[in-house]
């Protein structure tokens, strides 16, 4: 159900990206805790432990309290957050992040995400043919991120955010590149998590092929193997959370938002009876576009399905997938830079800053 500028009436997506996050901060501090680093994010539970959002967002407010005492290792060295996308699901996200001290680093700097051929980025071409364009995501983007959490809608013809052939490049150890600290172990490579709330396998993340669950949210992707397994010791290896059922985990906030939202429409729904004409139905656009059938066929807002189902019975269940907690905005969302934010935690921020930008040259 969407407004007359397309935009989702009803929806879940705060709640995916607020319990996704907040999931992965638990993770984030098992998975450097295995690595040898003790971090304040070992005080974050799992979404579902949390009565409701006050307490959820009071333990992150703890774990940011202690990071801004200088209680992350410095081993560990600044933390960049990466957002993708600029939905509620990216949003919600960020509504959580910004409870950990932080400092925004501007891409404006940076380079178009995608662009073809060297050419001009356009979005309305990006829109119908982005089979035409190229992610610079993996290669300008990712080499900085300690975390990506990844919001965006995907479709079948989109190009991928990240490839199994990225990941082997980011997963691979480089020594170099660490932290020497006395007495502490470096890490692995720079790529630490990655929590793909859009939850699309083998979708614009290519390597995350299985969706994770509530009883095991947590996975360690091997780049030499490329394979997901479960043991979060792992020398090496990127943590991935995936959960495509997020909003259960605050039933009732989640629950109360999407209900408030959509009774007022309720009224025009109890209007849509079967035995009146779908020309004649009494009731508001928002309902009777949000109709998918009448009489047995697809109402002409969904005849696009059955073209779908014709080219490619796959792409129809990924296009589903990906819309389930994003905005039916546009698919700008992988390449216009502007729908990106990268974030860093931690010491030595100017340093990552800068770091960040060289990635214009």
């Amino acid at each position: 159900m969407v407004n007359s500028k397309g935009k989702r009436i009803a929806m879940f997506g705060k709640w995916a990206g607020f319990t996704g996050i907040i999931n992965l901060f638990h993770g984030l501090g098992l998975r450097l805790l295995a690595l040898g680093h003790h971090t304040p994010f070992l005080h974050i539970g799992l979404a579902h432990n949390y009565s409701n959002s006050h307490m959820a967002i009071n333990a992150v407010r703890d774990a940011g309290y202690e990071i801004a005492l200088n209680k992350m290792p410095h081993s560990v060295g600044p933390l960049v957050f990466i957002f993708t996308g600029s939905g509620n699901v990216s949003r919600g996200a960020q509504e959580v992040f910004k409870h950990l001290p932080h400092e925004y680093v501007d891409v404006s700097m940076l380079p178009k995400i995608a662009m073809q051929g060297g050419g001009v980025y356009d979005a309305e071409e990006f829109e119908q043919h982005p089979e035409r364009y190229v992610s610079k995501f993996a290669t300008e983007i990712a080499p900085y991120a300690s975390v990506i959490i990844n919001g965006i809608f995907w479709g079948p013809k989109t190009p991928r955010l990240l490839t199994i052939s990225d990941a082997k490049r980011l997963l691979t150890p480089n020594l170099k590149q660490s932290l020497d600290v006395p007495g502490c172990p470096a890490l692995p490579h720079r790529l630490i998590a990655l929590c793909d709330i859009s939850a699309d396998p083998s979708g614009s993340i290519e390597f995350m092929t299985a969706c994770t669950t509530i009883d095991k949210p947590f996975k360690i992707y091997d780049a030499d193997l490329d394979q997901m397994t479960d043991n979060l010791n792992a020398a090496k290896g990127c943590l991935i959370c995936s959960i495509d059922n997020l909003p259960a985990q605050m039933p009732v906030e989640a629950s109360e938002q999407f209900g408030s939202l959509l009774l007022p429409y309720i009224p025009d729904m109890l209007n849509c009876s079967t035995d009146q004409h779908f020309d004649q139905l009494a009731c508001c656009d928002e309902v009777k576009k949000a109709i998918i059938t009448t009489d047995g066929k697809l109402t002409p807002n969904f005849q696009y399905i059955n073209r779908l189902r014709l080219e490619k019975p796959v792409a129809t269940k990924e296009v589903s997938r990906s819309s389930k907690y994003c905005d039916h905005e546009k698919a700008t969302r992988t390449s216009d830079n502007s729908q990106l934010d990268v974030l860093c935690l931690g010491a030595e921020i100017s340093a990552v800053s800068h770091r960040v930008n060289q990635t214009q040259g």
